[in-house]
């Protein structure tokens, strides 16, 4: 939890998978779903409403919430069957990312965001898995780090003409059908 609050600090989000053997399933008698996002009383999970950084928490709030014209301009009304609040704006819940930075982060778990920026990070293991296991960059016991760097610059290389020769490879049919039209 130090890394978390550390990172939390320096304005850093890691993109961690949870654990699913020790998830949190309530906070402070709100009930969250696998992805760490309240569920309203009728079990749905509430929609995220954006990250006040200031204060350092997210903001849930009615997934039944709706805009509407009205007389004096948009106005928002809940269209719950099951009124959880008086409020005409629906049920509203804060969660403090200080907290638990690991489950409660910005963005949301299980959002666009959030499988856009995991996907960019699988991709940057499976990199690191073929430079350290493919290529076997740790194999190579050197006593110096010049000769660890050359060997990764060549294994880069490497990586470089193999990205190439898979580029030429998907061009090459556009090629022949040209030739043959």
């Amino acid at each position: 939890m130090p890394l978390y609050h550390y990172f939390l600090d320096e304005g850093i989000q890691p993109f961690v998978d949870l654990n699913k053997r020790s998830t949190l399933t309530e906070w402070h008698n709100i009930p969250l779903d696998e992805n760490g996002r309240p569920l309203c009383p009728a079990g749905l999970p509430m929609h995220s409403d954006g990250c006040e950084k200031s204060r350092m928490r997210m903001k849930f709030r009615c997934p039944k919430l709706q805009h509407c014209k009205g007389k004096g301009g948009k106005k928002v009304v809940c269209n719950c069957e099951q009124k959880c609040t008086a409020s005409d704006y629906g049920r509203v819940v804060h969660l403090p990312m200080r907290e638990n930075p690991r489950m409660f982060c910005q963005p949301t778990r299980g959002s666009k965001e959030w499988v856009k920026e995991y996907k960019r990070r699988s991709s940057a293991e499976r990199d690191n898995k073929r430079i350290k296991t493919d290529y076997k960059l740790e194999d190579g016991h050197h006593r110096s780090s010049k000769l660890w760097y050359c060997r990764l610059y060549v294994i880069l290389m490497l990586e470089h003409l193999v990205a190439w020769q898979h580029t030429a490879s998907l061009q090459a049919p556009l090629a022949d059908e040209a030739i043959a039209a």
